[in-house]
């Protein structure tokens, strides 16, 4: 039933801290639940998965996991400022921690070379091996006795590989997938709830997929309803038709707790207006890898000051600005509101490929303004800043700022020297750059590991990107003697195709690697026309045919491919050969507006993961022609 009041402010008020994947300090996670308690959350979900070591687990190695001492530590240290630990284990998917140790491979859906639907990744637990639950429940007893208090995250979202295996093919073609969903869910509440004496919770996303399982499940578990985009409340995980997950909740009977996050102000107050037409228990602000610094930090005052103050929306967000910036006019605030309200955008690229395309589209050119307009105000910030969690933000967002503003320096530079018909002489600007790159990396890194007193992830340097220069600087990697353009109607964001050539009377094929576009913005859904490459050496022959391979579980999209060396270009005239599933194929032979399309079309449906096994090879052959 809807709420006929406003629920907010709301008293379960919970943040996320991210400890999987990749080692953070406790003396960092420390200062996280400081800053957590002074904003007024009373519960953290910390995502631990595999990395604290046990008795039954005890295989990943010391530098990326936790002993016991370290968790109680931090859980006394919680406790001590009213806030109470969530752990979140992932026990269906997302299991990698586990399965990819070859200890635990018996235990994987995809054991004994079976290929997933989406990567290789051994990440899915197997419903159909009952050491599964022996296994999971030895080690929920070990861990679980660190967190005294009342709930546990079992996870449970995101398991695409289920049922490939014989045993779980077998099972699901008797019984529908649905039911082995239902029976993983009633094994894991059984261990929880009936031997464990604690309360489950689990994201609910699956929901969409199984919609007649959920109907199923016992009514104590506390549904964690994500959604990360900026249009709320209905929206489809799966690629199914959309639903309102409140709703289902209310009228099945189940608790539930609204999940946005960290990435930008939209989501997070789109979010909280839907919630508020309904009557959650709590509201739980999640954040992934990066996002357990930098944007955590406002992001997570802007959602108390909307969960536990009750303030308006626009209000709210200049407090933020206010608290962590002194902006000295209306303009500067607006600058910097709009920055949290956008959200961050992905590392500097490593690939020489990305930087080629030298014309910046509308988007670009717009964020390049802003990047420009942005960075003396960060600047400024950050030799003002004295607040812990304000340095810590203004640090990393100035050296995230900075690498913008190398990215469309590196577009002009690279976007020459990846042109096979153009001059190069800009080393000495290359070289510069490398060094200021590398300069401000190594800086970076040893702030981290002062800050936080423990290494920066690998993720998080550009010390590939400076490999990457390194590399074209040094001669090792060389000047592509050829390219092959690929325009796309638009970016798609997930699944790639592979492109392959063969020269006249050849009967080989050549790799020349994958891609599906590129953008430097990790939350920027392109719905114009883009442009990537990918370079070829002088080794390869010039291509009297070229292969567009699409085999992921999804679809791929094409408008039109271009080959170009030094002298010639050379274009599709005609269509050699189609497997697979493939519409209209033809439009690869024309540079224009139209595409084709590999794969059935759907990007992750429902009807897709019921199937037994989907990967296919969809494919097109062109014969290519010298453009005259």
């Amino acid at each position: 039933m809807k709420s006929t009041e406003n629920v907010f402010p709301i008293n379960m008020r919970i943040a996320q801290f991210y400890m999987a994947r990749h080692k953070v300090s406790i003396e960092w996670a420390e200062k996280f639940i400081d800053y957590a308690a002074s904003l007024g959350f009373n519960y953290i979900n910390v995502c631990i998965y595999g990395c604290i070591r046990t008795e039954v687990f005890h295989h990943m190695p010391e530098k990326d996991s936790y002993s016991k001492e370290e968790i109680r530590r931090m859980v006394k240290y919680a406790s001590d400022r009213g806030i109470e630990i969530i752990p979140n284990y992932e026990l269906f998917g997302h299991a990698e921690s586990f399965l990819e140790c070859p200890e635990f491979e018996h235990l994987c859906e995809l054991r004994n070379g079976i290929k997933g639907r989406f990567s290789n990744l051994k990440e899915s637990f197997c419903p159909s091996v009952e050491e599964t639950y022996e296994f999971i429940e030895a080690y929920l007893r070990e861990t679980t006795e660190l967190f005294p208090g009342k709930y546990i995250n079992a996870g449970l979202d995101e398991n695409f590989d289920m049922a490939l295996c014989p045993e779980c093919a077998g099972w699901a073609e008797r019984e529908g997938r649905a039911a082995i969903h239902e029976y993983h869910i009633k094994r894991i509440h059984d261990i929880i709830v009936n031997k464990l004496g604690k309360t489950m919770m689990m994201w609910d996303d699956s929901l969409e997929s199984y919609p007649e399982a959920f109907e199923k499940f016992p009514k104590d578990i506390i549904m964690l309803s994500w959604w990360y985009g900026r249009m709320i409340p209905e929206h489809p995980h799966t690629g199914g038709a959309k639903m309102d997950y409140f709703e289902f909740h209310e009228k099945h009977g189940f608790r539930y707790i609204g999940v946005p996050a960290t990435y930008h102000f939209q989501n997070i107050e789109a979010f909280t207006e839907y919630a508020k037409k309904y009557r959650p228990m709590g509201m739980l602000l999640s954040n992934w890898g990066k996002m357990t610094r930098y944007n955590a930090f406002p992001m997570m005052a802007y959602a108390a000051a909307l969960w536990k103050d009750g303030m308006d929306s626009a209000e709210a967000q200049k407090k933020v600005v206010r608290d962590f910036c002194s902006p000295e006019n209306d303009i500067e605030l607006e600058i910097l509101r709009h920055h949290f309200r956008e959200g961050e955008h992905n590392k500097l690229p490593a690939n020489p490929a990305i930087y080629t395309n030298d014309t910046l589209n509308y988007f670009e050119y717009s964020k390049s303004q802003q990047a420009r307009i942005l960075f003396p105000l960060v600047k400024k910030e950050l030799e003002k800043a004295a607040v812990p969690h304000c340095k810590c933000f203004f640090h990393e967002l100035f050296f995230w700022q900075r690498c913008e503003l190398w990215y469309y320096q590196l577009r002009e530079i690279l976007g020459k020297w990846g042109n096979p018909k153009a001059e190069f002489n800009d080393w000495t600007a290359l070289k510069a750059l490398k060094e200021e790159i590398s300069t401000a990396n190594d800086e970076m890194i040893r702030w981290y590991q002062e800050e936080y007193r423990c290494p920066m992830p690998e993720y998080f340097t550009v010390n590939d990107t400076v490999a990457m220069l390194e590399k074209i600087l040094n001669g090792t990697t060389k000047r592509p003697a050829a390219r092959l353009k690929i325009t796309y109607p638009y970016r798609l964001g997930l699944g790639a195709m592979e492109y392959f050539i063969r020269g006249e009377g050849e009967t080989e094929w050549h790799s020349i690697g994958k891609s599906n576009g590129h953008s430097f913005y990790q939350f920027y859904d392109d719905c114009q026309e883009s442009v990537s490459y990918l370079f070829i050496d002088e080794n390869l022959p010039v291509p009297a045919e070229v292969k567009i391979l699409y085999t992921e579980c999804g679809s791929g999209l094409c408008s039109y491919v271009m080959y170009e060396n030094a002298d010639s270009v050379y274009v599709p005239s005609a269509i050699q050969e189609v497997s697979g599933v493939v519409t209209m194929p033809e439009n690869l032979l024309s540079e224009g507006r139209y595409y084709s399309q590999f794969g059935d079309g759907e990007r992750l449906t429902i009807e897709k993961l019921n199937r037994p096994h989907v990967p296919e090879n969809n494919s097109v052959v062109l014969k290519f022609s010298r453009k005259d």
